[in-house]
């Protein structure tokens, strides 16, 4: 990838990353989508089931756009998020971010979800906060998808403190992917029904 290109933000090289701000229409979805048991093993506690219910939202928001059926899974678990009208699971990752992402940055899927998330699908967004206080939120990205298979294919191992694209320390052991190698959530249609 040129040097250039480096810089510019996904949005801008990426077709499919759908962008919403961080309005009353993703509020009152993440409210719903919003529960308050602390992620086990995650070093941001509840702030990080804020960021995912964010993420959720804006994925629920973008499927209704494009007419993908799902079905949130009600029971809460951390298998999955959701399951579309064939029976694929539907696991949404998403990232705080301090700066819109970039080609070069990475989507995470953290070590300690592997034995026990068994999906079909991984959805990617990042909710931009550049003053990362929860009052500060400005907008949440949809990132693009990618079969569980597929990931594992492309994704490679991350250390716990290892420098990442983005120049940011790894904040646990993780399974990388570079966003650029995202697709767009157009193959969960074909997996819809």
């Amino acid at each position: 990838m040129d040097e250039n290109n480096s810089q510019r933000s996904a949005q801008d090289l990426l077709p499919y990353v759908l962008t919403f701000k961080y309005d009353d229409a993703i509020k009152a979805r993440a409210r719903i989508v919003f529960h308050d048991q602390p992620l086990q093993n995650s070093h941001r506690g509840i702030d990080a089931r804020i960021i995912g219910a964010i993420g959720e939202a804006a994925f629920e928001l973008t499927c209704e756009k494009l007419s993908i059926p799902l079905r949130r899974i009600a029971d809460r678990s951390t298998v999955a998020d959701y399951v579309l009208e064939s029976g694929a699971l539907v696991e949404v990752k998403s990232k705080q971010r301090s700066v819109r992402p970039r080609v070069g940055f990475e989507a995470s899927r953290p070590q300690y979800n592997e034995s026990h998330q068994r999906v079909d699908f991984y959805v990617f967004t990042s909710v931009l906060n550049p003053t990362k206080q929860r009052n500060a939120i400005a907008e949440v990205a949809v990132l693009g998808a990618i079969s569980c298979q597929e990931f594992e294919q492309l994704s490679y191992e991350v250390e716990l403190g290892s420098t990442l694209g983005s120049g940011r320390g790894a904040w646990t052991a993780m399974r990388n992917i570079k966003i650029e190698q995202l697709r767009g959530l157009e193959i969960l249609k074909s997996k819809a029904g």
